[in-house]
């Protein structure tokens, strides 16, 4: 299976391999400045990190490397997503940037489609009838929003802000870098 099953061929697909291919230097050539500068290494991490034999007890969102528990939209599918052996409900993708790009689309979308701009009403369609005030509020505390606050949701700061809190709220933890999830909310500006 291709990584971009989304665009079965053309310029469009090669761009944005030439684009995450960029990516990944980038984040090279910043952490070998760090190495040369300081002597010490950036932390810089387009992969997950390594849980070695107890990935199995980590949630579900982590395995995916789905930290927004997207559903899957077989006719449809995301940038980045991969078939995935243990799950049918619930979207898989190839690494984790890929799934907080999808992730992040989805936020942009609520608010200029839908015209949802508080994290309590993006709970009401992002979670639906399982509980969404509870939700919005782990949601707010963890990305230091208030839940009726409205939000800009296509500022980039603001974007990540709500992710890291999507993130922490769905799988209980944030286990990735500042720079990962920066990649991810600027793959889903850059390639809507």
């Amino acid at each position: 299976m291709r990584l971009f099953s989304r665009w079965p061929g053309g310029r469009m697909r090669a761009a944005i391999e030439r684009a995450a291919t960029v990516a990944l230097l980038l984040c090279a050539v910043i952490a070998l400045w760090g190495v040369w500068r300081d002597h010490e290494p950036v932390a810089i991490s387009y992969d997950p990190p390594d849980f070695g034999p107890h990935i199995r007890e980590l949630p579900r969102g982590l395995r995916n490397h789905n930290p927004g528990n997207l559903e899957a939209s077989p006719g449809n599918p995301w940038l980045g997503e991969t078939e995935c052996a243990s799950e049918s409900r619930f979207a898989c993708f190839h690494r984790p940037v890929w799934g907080i790009r999808a992730m992040a689309r989805t936020l942009h979308n609520y608010q200029t489609r839908h015209g949802l701009d508080t994290v309590a009403e993006v709970a009401q369609r992002y979670v639906g009838g399982d509980r969404p005030e509870v939700w919005s509020r782990n949601v707010a505390a963890a990305s230091g929003l208030d839940p009726h606050e409205p939000l800009n949701l296509t500022d980039e700061d603001t974007l990540v802000q709500v992710v890291k809190g999507i993130i922490q709220a769905e799988t209980g933890l944030m286990p990735y870098t500042s720079d990962t999830v920066d990649i991810g909310v600027r793959l889903s500006i850059e390639f809507d």
